[in-house]
C-alpha cells in the first residue's frame, strides 16, 4: 500500500456505530462514533448566519436535541 493509500485507509469513517439516536426507526437526530475513533452528528443544518457564528470551509452547524448529546456521553463513558 503506497503513502495515499494508507492515509485514506486510515481515514475511513466506516463502519459507523449508532450510540444515540431519537427515534427507533426513520431518520432523526443521531451521534455515530466512527471507525477511525471520531463522532458524527447527524442534526439540523442551521445556516451560520442565523447562529451569529463564522464556521471554514468544509463546516457546518448542525442542531441537536440536549438530551441526544447527554445520551452520547453516557454510552461513550466507561462503566
Amino acid at each position: 500500500m503506497n503513502q495515499s493509500e494508507e492515509q485514506a485507509e486510515r481515514s475511513r469513517l466506516t463502519p459507523l456505530r449508532v450510540v444515540a439516536n431519537q427515534c427507533t426507526s426513520g431518520v432523526c437526530p443521531t451521534v455515530y462514533v466512527t471507525g477511525s475513533g471520531t463522532v458524527l452528528v447527524q442534526g439540523f443544518t442551521v445556516p451560520a448566519e442565523r447562529a451569529g457564528v463564522t464556521v471554514g470551509d468544509g463546516e457546518t452547524l448542525v442542531e441537536v436535541p440536549i438530551e441526544l448529546l447527554a445520551e452520547a456521553v453516557q454510552n461513550l463513558s466507561p462503566a
